[in-house]
C-alpha cells in the first residue's frame, strides 16, 4: 500500500512541477537578443519569441539560461555548476526558490520543493544505484513522512 502512495505522490509532484514550468514558460512571449547570446548566461524576456536570434538558429549553447519577469526578477534558471551538476531552479514572483530539479556529478537525481518562506517541504531523490527516497515535511520543517 505504501508503494501505491509513493507512486501516486511522485506522479502528483511531477505533474505540478511540469505544469508550473509550462505555465511559466508559456505565460509570456520571449525573445533572445544577439547580445545575450554571446554571454555565458542567456536571459530570455521581451515581446518576440526568439525572433531576434534568427530563424536558422536551432541550438543555443550556454552554461546557463535565465527566465526573467518583466521587472527583472529571475524566475527560472537552468545551469551547469562548476562541479558538473545540472540544476533547474524555479522561483516565485519574489525570487524565492520554490523548486529545483538537480542531477549532481555523483548521479543522484533529485526534486526539491520549498514553501513561500523557503522551508523544504518535499524531497524526492533517486540514488545512482536506483534506490528512491521521498521525504515530506510540515510547515515547520519537521519530517512527517519518509520512505524508505
Amino acid at each position: 500500500m505504501a508503494q501505491v502512495w509513493v507512486v501516486g505522490l511522485i506522479a502528483l509532484v511531477g505533474g505540478l512541477v511540469g505544469g508550473a514550468l509550462v505555465s511559466l514558460v508559456l505565460s509570456r512571449p520571449k525573445a533572445l537578443t544577439r547580445a545575450a547570446a554571446a554571454q555565458k548566461v542567456v536571459t530570455i524576456s521581451g515581446p518576440q519569441a526568439l525572433a531576434q536570434a534568427g530563424a536558422a538558429q536551432k541550438v543555443i549553447t550556454a552554461e546557463a539560461f535565465q527566465l526573467v519577469a518583466p521587472d527583472g526578477t529571475v524566475r527560472a534558471r537552468l545551469m551547469v555548476d562548476d562541479d558538473g551538476a545540472v540544476r533547474l531552479r524555479v522561483s516565485d514572483k519574489d525570487g524565492t526558490a520554490r523548486a529545483t530539479l538537480a542531477l549532481p556529478a555523483d548521479g543522484t537525481a533529485s526534486l526539491n520543493l520549498w514553501d513561500k518562506d523557503g522551508k523544504a517541504r518535499a524531497m524526492l531523490a533517486l540514488a545512482p544505484g536506483g534506490v528512491p527516497r521521498l521525504v515530506l515535511c510540515d510547515k515547520d520543517g519537521k519530517v512527517v513522512w519518509k520512505a524508505p
